[in-house]
């Protein structure tokens, strides 16, 4: 009897990151933990990027911060916004 191996899949982190990506290329709006695991950083970079000016949107009635209220991201915007800080870098 042989015994056939299994495909190996990607770790579970880059699968989430690609489904993550998969989703917000679909125009879905991410929380704060989804746009953080669909770039690979930490949510601390993402809080600090969103201090710098990074693309970003309150879900719900309340449409500036607020408590309770949480940021959304849209990916392609996050994107397009981190490659203009590389390309064109200023004292941040």
């Amino acid at each position: 009897m042989t015994a056939t191996k299994k495909p190996r899949k990607a770790p579970r982190a880059d699968r989430k990151g690609a489904e993550l990506r998969e989703a917000a290329t679909m125009g879905l709006p991410l929380n704060q933990r989804e746009i953080a695991d669909a770039l690979c950083v930490s949510t601390d970079t993402i809080c600090r990027y969103m201090k710098q000016g990074m693309p970003h949107t309150f879900a719900g009635a309340v449409q500036h911060q607020a408590r309770g209220c949480r940021p959304r991201y849209l990916f392609p915007a996050c994107v397009k916004w981190l490659e203009a800080r590389t390309l064109n870098p200023v004292a941040h």
